[in-house]
């Protein structure tokens, strides 16, 4: 027999009668509401609320039923958002290969002379392409390239502030995948692990 999916209604009381307190009052079950309606997963939700009352630690010693169900959700999230050691690994290649790729073409630019600002920002870097003609920025680089800044200052970071350049782009991907932006920003590298990374929570 198939199972019906879960619905939010019937979370309600079991959170109450779990954590021990009454869902009562407009703002108390708007809270509780909405906590659950931020669910991907109502199931495995309630698998680790479950498991959880059983196991709490001292950070939740003097907080009463409603508070505690307010950190669980809190926790449950960092948790579904937190990158594993291969995660991130894959998040630094990708950063390393665009800082690459911008410090490489910014030197270029300037091989025979420091150019002048006018000239920096009449260059479209995301319009760039190899001696093959193909796009020297693959399409996700080039999202990454439009949130760091415009010509001038993608010019200025790739010469002038090479850390800052990795650390902004770093910030930009991570900040990308907690805001679940997957469908604009996934990395196209083929076979390449992190496009699930990016997905996850979609």
């Amino acid at each position: 027999m198939v199972k019906d999916k879960l619905q939010i209604s019937d979370l309600i009381d079991y959170v109450g009668m779990l954590l021990n307190f009454e869902i009562k009052g407009k703002l108390i079950y708007l809270d509780v509401v909405e906590s659950l309606e931020a669910m991907s997963d109502l199931a495995e939700f309630r698998k680790e609320l479950k498991g959880r009352v059983g196991n709490l630690n001292d950070d939740y010693k003097y907080l009463n039923g409603f508070q505690k169900f307010i950190k669980i959700v809190e926790d449950y999230n960092k948790k579904k958002l937190a990158l594993t050691q291969k995660e991130n690994i894959q998040i630094e290649d990708f950063k390393t290969k665009l800082y690459n790729k911008l410090t490489d073409i910014c030197e270029e630019i300037r091989r025979d002379k420091i150019p002048t600002v006018e000239y920096i920002k009449s260059i479209d870097f995301n319009n760039i392409k190899n001696f093959d003609k193909t796009m020297y920025f693959e399409p996700k680089e080039i999202k990454v390239n439009n949130i760091l800044g415009d010509s001038l200052e993608l010019y200025r970071l790739s010469t002038q502030n090479k850390p800052l350049l990795q650390e902004k782009i770093r910030e930009i991907i991570l900040d990308l995948v907690n805001k679940k932006k997957t469908d604009t920003v996934a990395i196209v590298y083929e076979n390449n692990p992190v496009i699930k990374l990016m997905n996850k929570g979609k």
